[in-house]
């Protein structure tokens, strides 16, 4: 009788499981071809759950863009305004060199109004204050940057 009762238990264990894979509880009859299948269940179980995992990461994710990182990004865009102080090493830098990127910069500095300014202190404000959409890039001489900004934090 207690014989009975275990295999009417496993059989009913094996039936909600069988059931719950959306596969029939006839096949497999021997406890080792019940194992493998309930192994094999699991296996397909988790690869299944793994590919709607990714697709839902995947389908809700959105790209966000990345930012201006390097001088030939910055020189690449025209969004974020970005300038020196008129008539500083930095300008003739940009005016009068040789490298394509530099010049490009140079030439969108010229050309754009509002890019030069009168001094590094109005610039770090134009910086700090966010004119042009909340956006200024101002470059100038790193240690009087470095300088600067640790005095007066800024938006860097």
């Amino acid at each position: 009788r207690d014989l009975t009762l275990r295999r009417r238990l496993y059989d009913s264990i094996w039936f909600f499981f069988t059931t719950a894979m959306q596969q029939g509880p006839d096949g497999a009859t021997f406890l080792a071809a019940k194992i493998l299948l309930a192994v094999w269940y699991f296996f397909v179980l988790i690869i299944i759950a793994t590919y709607t995992a990714n697709l839902a990461a995947f389908l809700t994710f959105q790209r966000i863009p990345e930012g201006i990182s390097s001088v030939d990004d910055l020189a690449a865009q025209t969004a974020t305004l970005y300038g020196t102080v008129r008539d500083s090493a930095v300008e003739e830098f940009f005016e009068e060199s040789g490298i394509s990127t530099y010049a490009k910069m140079g030439k969108f500095m010229e050309n754009t109004d509002g890019t030069i300014v009168e001094s590094s202190q109005v610039g770090l404000e134009r910086v700090n204050s966010g004119d042009s959409n909340g956006e200024y890039i101002f470059i100038w001489d790193s240690p009087v940057l470095d300088y600067l900004s640790s005095r007066h934090p800024c938006k860097t």
